[in-house]
């Protein structure tokens, strides 16, 4: 399972758009203006633009580890501090993980941890590389995560503007990510969420 998302082949071509075909076109009209859905579908777009420009992107090792690799056996990260969580679908079920790499030299060969850990303090190694194995994956996974962050939220995001009237009923959203939620009125719940999105794809911009 990848946790970031769409799934695209080498060369990203002949590719449905998200949330065309499955767009949720049942949101009930006093909750959503014509001009919000129209936007909901642009922004499915914009996003999935984004995602196939990031999937091309990678890193150097000199980009991880500096221009001074220490000598001997050495592992960075292990205190550091894992950030703001990341936004994940699994099998429909929004969900939060957080990250921690580890860098280092081990037995004498460098090394790359990818740990993910979610919301219960569980963590677990996803990802890892070893000296004179092929780095390209793992390369590229560390250099597409800040956007992946950012374009993941604006899809969880969209998926809330499109579920406004399940979030409604149940009084908070999947991710529990809205501060009085009762204090939002109705009709402005989808603007709110689609606020967000638009947040998220102006640092997609930048």
């Amino acid at each position: 399972m990848s946790i970031f998302g769409w799934s695209l082949p080498a060369g990203c071509n002949n590719i449905n758009l998200p949330g065309e075909e499955d767009y949720d076109d049942s949101i009930p009209e006093e909750l959503i203006t014509e001009a919000q859905r129209e936007e909901i579908r642009k922004l499915w777009g914009q996003l999935y633009d984004f995602k196939k420009k990031n999937y091309l992107k990678t890193t150097s090792f000199k980009f991880i580890f500096g221009d001074n690799i220490p000598e001997g056996d050495f592992r960075w990260g292990e205190d550091a501090d894992p950030g703001d969580g990341h936004a994940y679908e699994d099998d429909g079920v929004w969900k939060i993980a957080y990250f921690n790499d580890i860098y280092g030299r081990e037995n004498g060969k460098l090394f790359i941890e990818i740990h993910q850990g979610d919301e219960d303090g569980n963590w677990d190694i996803t990802d890892g590389w070893e000296e004179g194995e092929d780095p390209t994956e793992i390369l590229n996974i560390l250099a597409q995560r800040s956007d992946n962050y950012f374009i993941d939220w604006g899809r969880y995001y969209l998926s809330c503007a499109e579920n406004a009237q399940e979030i409604l009923e149940a009084g908070q959203d999947p991710l529990d990510q809205v501060l009085r939620l009762s204090e939002i009125k109705p009709e402005e719940l989808v603007e709110f969420f689609l606020a967000a999105v638009r947040e998220d794809i102006k640092y997609l911009s930048m």
